[in-house]
């Protein structure tokens, strides 16, 4: 109830929505969630497993829909500018996604493409006032360098089950190494809050793991499904790994960008929050909920 007010707050205090109630119960027909100076919205805007939604979901939604039209609204100039940049940061996540399966919460499956948008476009536009953010960066690097220091380690997503029967049942069902089946089942069977992400866990250093389940990994064929269930006390997973790195020291050049982010990630979230208060102040919205 207290996310479901917060949710609430923010529509109606960021953008001084009005509330009425909605006469349009038709489960079939399209019904009206809000208006934007005068013009509806209705649940056409989102995938149809929205009426499926709880309402606490709906309303993360229509919030999120609300802050994303109206901020890339205010910000056209800058997506002409930087749209091939844009495409190439898109189209690089959604790379990586597809590499590992990788299973979007509703809020990031519909708002994928903007929430990359609004971050290019922020981004680039403060790296004009941070003309020493290289300089910092490198600071930062050699501050932290032994962190950059990876040991020997793998990447993985993986499946954990309290029963060994439906541990062989799912082996034996991803034999043929399909990632994106793999995140299917992860989603519906493992018992790891990794399921959320279609497994993936990422990497695992050889000492956060014991010493048999790591050699059997690092054994392994990289981008291939691990032959053979890992036992864990009670439970048992099923593992794909994607990647075997021996230890090695990241450089800068390898970090740089992903540094300079990092130094910026607050500073962007503001930039967009700032961006988003002024074009608010000119719109009327009023939530039909």
């Amino acid at each position: 109830m207290k996310k479901i007010f917060l949710i609430f707050t923010l529509i109606f205090t960021l953008l001084n929505a009005e509330q009425t109630i909605n006469t349009n119960t038709i489960d079939n027909s399209p019904r009206v969630l809000f208006t934007l100076n005068d013009k509806n919205y209705t649940t056409e805007i989102f995938p149809k497993e929205f009426k499926n939604f709880s309402k606490q979901e709906q309303l993360i939604l229509i919030s999120k829909y609300l802050f994303y039209k109206l901020l890339l609204q205010t910000l056209r100039p800058e997506q002409l500018t930087y749209k091939s940049l844009i495409q190439k940061n898109i189209q690089k996540e959604a790379k990586e996604i597809e590499r590992v399966g990788k299973i979007l919460l509703p809020p990031e499956k519909i708002f994928f493409k903007e929430k990359i948008i609004a971050e290019t476009i922020a981004y680039n536009e403060l790296l004009k006032t941070h003309l020493d953010l290289d300089k910092k960066a490198k600071e930062f690097y050699e501050e932290h360098k032994k962190e950059f220091f990876y040991p020997k380690r793998v990447e993985v997503s993986q499946i954990i089950v309290k029963e060994k029967k439906l541990a062989l049942e799912l082996i034996e069902k991803l034999k043929n190494n399909d990632i994106k089946l793999f995140s299917k089942l992860a989603r519906k069977h493992s018992i790891s809050n990794s399921k959320y992400k279609g497994g993936y866990i990422g990497f695992i250093g050889e000492k956060g793991t014991d010493k048999k389940s790591f050699n059997i990994l690092w054994k392994s064929q990289s981008n291939h499904l691990v032959p053979q269930i890992l036992e864990h006390g009670k439970y048992y997973s099923i593992v794909y790994l994607f990647n075997k790195d021996e230890p090695r020291q990241e450089t800068f050049a390898e970090k740089k960008d992903e540094i300079k982010k990092f130094l910026l990630k607050k500073e962007i979230k503001l930039w967009n929050k700032e961006k988003f208060k002024i074009i608010k102040k000119e719109t009327k919205v009023k939530l039909i909920y």
